[in-house]
């Protein structure tokens, strides 16, 4: 909601862009997931393992700013957040779905 609904929104109407706004916004969403892969230790599931501070920054926008992109666009087509938070969990959930099957399944 915060990327979409409040800032894609802010910078759009600020800059009179969707496309401005979609790129400003995702980078903003990539860069905020620089702290968790530097701090909490989820580079390791990126098979990282001593990762950096540029490390994170720099894999943030290469690897996660992109991802923005999409969900951005799918908000300024559609306005749905339910749609955008739904593909987002889904994004988050299928890389977790193997491990968890592995070590539920006996």
């Amino acid at each position: 909601m915060l990327f979409r609904r409040v800032l894609q929104q802010r910078i759009a109407d600020a800059t009179r862009s969707q496309v401005a706004a979609v790129l400003w916004a995702s980078l903003l969403f990539g860069l905020a997931h620089a702290p968790g892969l530097y701090l909490r230790g989820a580079h390791a599931m990126e098979g990282v393992a001593d990762a950096t501070l540029p490390w994170a920054i720099a894999y943030s926008v290469v690897m996660i700013a992109p991802a923005g992109i999409a969900f951005g666009v799918l908000w300024a087509r559609t306005r749905s957040l339910w749609l955008v938070v739904a593909l987002h969990g889904t994004v988050d959930l299928l890389p977790q779905l193997a491990p968890f099957i592995r070590a539920w399944s006996g």
